[in-house]
């Protein structure tokens, strides 16, 4: 959800400054998109505002005002804005993104969470018992980290070989 509102911010800040609202040359900074210190703020926050003062030679809460009239939500994502302090900009998501969410992860069933094939080999060799010699304790733990570690990096996406 942060990447999404981070995209959100970041096409307001571009929409402002090819509308010539905002002067700022060079290259623009990624917003960041932090969790407030008090939830009653919202559920995110950006200090990007504060940022850009120096590059567009303004205050910090005018380009905050410029930003937040820029954003645009045809997902409808964000519940709303607030413009807070010297120039901070408060998010509140829309409860209905949660479920959205709940959906998403239903509709993948048990594939959710799996990543996409890197096309890398991995080779994971673990458990070497020795059927000559004693079995103990060591031999079944070195087992199941072994196929963990495979299956964790089976769905991060790599090719494994046990």
């Amino acid at each position: 959800m942060r990447e999404k509102v981070q995209q959100i911010l970041q096409k307001a800040l571009e929409s402002a400054v090819s509308k010539g609202e905002l002067a700022i040359e060079g290259e623009l900074p990624v917003p960041a998109v932090e969790l407030p210190r008090n939830p009653e703020h919202g559920d995110f926050a950006t200090g990007v505002a504060m940022q850009l003062a120096r590059l567009a030679k303004r205050k910090p809460r005018d380009i905050a005002e410029i930003l937040v009239r820029h954003i645009e939500d045809p997902a409808r994502i964000l519940a709303g804005t607030e413009i807070a302090g010297p120039g901070f900009v408060n998010i509140r998501l829309d409860p209905s993104v949660w479920f959205r969410a709940l959906g998403e992860v239903l509709e993948q069933g048990q594939g959710f969470g799996r990543a996409e094939p890197k096309g890398v080999k991995v080779v994971v060799e673990y458990v070497s018992a020795n059927p000559t010699g004693p079995m103990h304790v060591g031999h079944g733990r070195g087992a199941v980290t072994g196929d963990v570690i495979a299956t964790l990096l089976d769905w991060a996406g790599y090719d494994v070989s046990r």
